[in-house]
């Protein structure tokens, strides 16, 4: 991914963006890096600064980095890439954004109609109350 940002830097002439490396310790003692990632550049009217994700794998959080980079880089100067693994990848990203949305409303939903059948259910135990004289 990184090579993808690199690539859109240099064809749009924006320099390249800085990458700064921090590491933190969770609770149970577990390494895990972040990086912030800055790009400005004066003459397209650019300034971006954003944040990855914390993991285990410094990699893997570089790569994020580079990817939200990439990411809103393109989005502010109205450009895209045109390469089908990269379309894939923007695409794999957006499922997973829309899977953690619905899986709360999925579990909203679930539970109501849990809460419409226990509402049945107790309407059935009073009737049956009634004719067995409970």
């Amino acid at each position: 991914m990184e090579l993808y940002l690199l690539r859109a830097c240099h064809k749009l002439q924006a320099g390249c963006p800085i990458f700064d490396r921090k590491i933190f310790y969770d609770k149970d003692g577990l390494k895990l890096y972040a990086f912030t990632a800055a790009l400005r550049c004066d003459h397209l009217g650019i300034n971006v600064e954003v944040e990855s994700i914390f993991s285990p794998k410094e990699a893997r959080s570089r790569n994020d980095a580079a990817y939200k980079m990439l990411d809103k880089l393109l989005k502010q100067t109205g450009n895209s890439i045109c390469d089908f693994n990269y379309r894939r990848l923007c695409l794999a990203q957006q499922q997973l954004e829309e899977q953690e949305g619905n899986q709360d409303s999925t579990m909203v939903r679930r539970l109501r109609e849990v809460e419409c059948d226990l509402k049945l259910l107790n309407k059935e135990i009073e009737i049956y109350k009634k004719h067995l004289g409970f």
